[in-house]
């Protein structure tokens, strides 16, 4: 770890070298603290013009070498979370690096499989930076790149983090930045879901517009405006504005599947009425899904709840999906609820389940 934090240092001091003449008096080249981030003052932040990002050296064979080195060795010795020392180089390192060749160079090597819990915490890293209100000149940085071919790939995302930070005043000055049709649409994306809090409607329709041009990006952010959604939204008029599930395929059924299941956190007996109520529309597996989320935190509510459905398919999944949750601790309980299921397949297959949960078998 120590080798990686002076390689961290050894890049700011060949970059601080190479900006001096470009950017006014030298900031002090001590690193003090190794093995601790540096804390970024605002004299830090200087304004960088567009060949900033062009500036710095590329890794030398040696410097990638070790690079390598030390992010295979955390990965090894990761157990699925990233240690506060870990996260604070990736921090320190990303202020240093910046959207340069290096950056997109480390983002690259972290493609590997191997370097997996380093990729969670550098992309971790730079939606925080991204996302910090002080960063202007990064999400500036970021704008003027995130065009080019080495960097589109991961430039979407990263866009999505800047729109949705930024004001509406430097939303407009990133757009004119940038004449690079994709990136705009993406800081766009990212930028409703700020807006989905003030006007849903208009933050989903603006997302699905894009994603009938595009067919791609929109899919994920729906996901995440879709569990945004406001307790008080009008969740029928959202369902209204998303194409038949029935009618255009798995898409479709997706973005309906995942608005259920935000509107089932919200309030699942509204959402459970509506599929009732729309039968031609939502195929059966959805009153799990709106049932299924709510159950998992608040169970004895949604047992309450799930008995005051009428009788038939849409009971039989809403009970299957609270006997999921239920099934493997209380046992009794779940029994007599599944009774009530009129399906024999789906009575059956809880059974099954609960047994399997009683047994110790799963």
């Amino acid at each position: 770890m120590v080798g990686f934090l002076l390689l961290a240092a050894g890049l700011w001091l060949a970059w601080e070298a190479s900006t001096t003449d470009h950017e006014g008096p030298a900031r002090s080249s001590s690193v003090e603290g190794v093995g601790a981030p540096r804390a970024i003052s605002s004299r830090d932040r200087v304004n960088r013009d567009e060949s900033d990002t062009t500036r710095r050296p590329k890794l030398s064979e040696e410097e990638l070498t070790q690079l390598k080195r030390e992010l295979e060795e955390h990965s090894a010795a990761c157990t699925g979370w990233i240690s506060p020392e870990f996260q604070s180089f990736i921090d320190q390192l990303l202020n240093e690096l910046q959207f340069s060749p290096e950056m997109l160079e480390v983002l690259n090597l972290l493609e590997d499989s191997k370097y997996s819990s380093a990729k969670r915490g550098v992309h971790k890293a730079l939606k925080k930076l991204l996302q910090d209100p002080a960063s202007t000149e990064e999400r500036r940085s970021l704008v003027l790149v995130a065009g080019d071919p080495g960097w589109r790939k991961f430039s979407e995302k990263l866009c999505w983090h800047v729109g949705e930070a930024c004001s509406a005043e430097e939303y407009e000055q990133l757009v004119r930045l940038s004449s690079d049709p994709a990136v705009i649409a993406n800081l766009e994306l990212g930028s409703n879901l700020k807006l989905v809090q003030s006007d849903p409607i208009a933050a989903i329709q603006s997302t699905l517009d894009y994603y009938q041009k595009r067919k791609s990006g929109a899919q994920t952010i729906l996901g995440q405006l879709f569990q945004r959604l406001p307790s008080e939204t009008d969740f029928a008029a959202v369902d209204a504005l998303l194409p038949s599930s029935q009618r255009d395929g798995d898409t479709a059924h997706h973005q309906l599947a995942s608005l259920i299941s935000a509107w089932g956190k919200a309030d699942p007996g509204a959402a459970a009425n509506h599929l009732v109520g729309n039968p031609d529309r939502s195929p059966l597996e959805m009153m799990r899904s709106a049932v299924a989320d709510y159950a998992r935190e608040h169970t004895d509510e949604a047992i309450i709840c799930v008995q005051e459905f009428p009788t038939g398919p849409y009971f039989d999944g809403a009970i299957s999906a609270v006997v999921d949750q239920i099934g493997d601790t209380r046992f009794e309980e779940a029994r007599d609820l599944t009774a009530g299921i009129e399906d024999a397949e789906i009575r059956n297959d809880s059974v099954r389940r609960i047994d399997a949960y009683e047994s110790g078998e799963r």
